[in-house]
């Protein structure tokens, strides 16, 4: 009953225009959040993907000595061709995830005998780069966190009204 004195005293163009001003500024807000987080997931992705491939260099360096000493117990076959999908850009995430997770194993083998072997152990460029690779290891999972943290902040923006409703409006999707 009050609106509709409100609405006769006042008039119907004045309250459709605060209205209609009001959904374009939610409009606009959303629409600015949804590109501001889809350029962070982004920034994120390629800052996770370029540790990943920093640390498989560190441990390519550390095969390539394994493989100058004769040392024949790592698969060196599965890590370069793990390696080149995961170096190249032509490959698409969930591929470079997946070849991200096999280097990884491969990793901890290679760490596993290093850490098994006494000449390895003693050998101080290989100790050198067994620390260069914890210490990228330690930023790797911050960038992993991070990606995944904005990963999942777009995804529930996008999921969520009225940012629904923009996101399908201007194009944006989960991810």
């Amino acid at each position: 009953m009050f609106y509709l004195l409100v609405i006769k005293s006042i008039g119907i163009l004045p309250v459709a225009l605060a209205m209609g001003s009001f959904l374009f500024l939610i409009f606009l807000l959303s629409y600015h959040t949804l590109q501001k987080s889809f350029r962070e997931v982004e920034l994120c992705r390629e800052a996770y993907l370029e540790t990943s491939r920093s640390k498989y260099q560190i441990a390519n360096q550390i095969i390539n000595i394994l493989r100058e000493k004769g040392d024949e117990s790592f698969s060196y076959d599965k890590m370069l061709s793990l390696g080149s999908t995961l170096m190249s850009t032509q490959v698409n995430i969930e591929e470079n995830m997946r070849a991200n997770t096999g280097v990884q194993k491969e990793i901890d083998l290679l760490q596993a005998v290093i850490s098994n072997t006494t000449q390895l152990q003693q050998n101080v460029q290989i100790q050198e780069l067994v620390k260069q690779l914890a210490n990228q290891e330690t930023v790797y999972l911050m960038a992993y966190k991070k990606y995944a943290y904005n990963l999942k902040y777009y995804n529930n923006f996008v999921s969520k009204m009225p940012s629904k409703l923009v996101a399908q409006i201007a194009g944006f999707k989960k991810v």
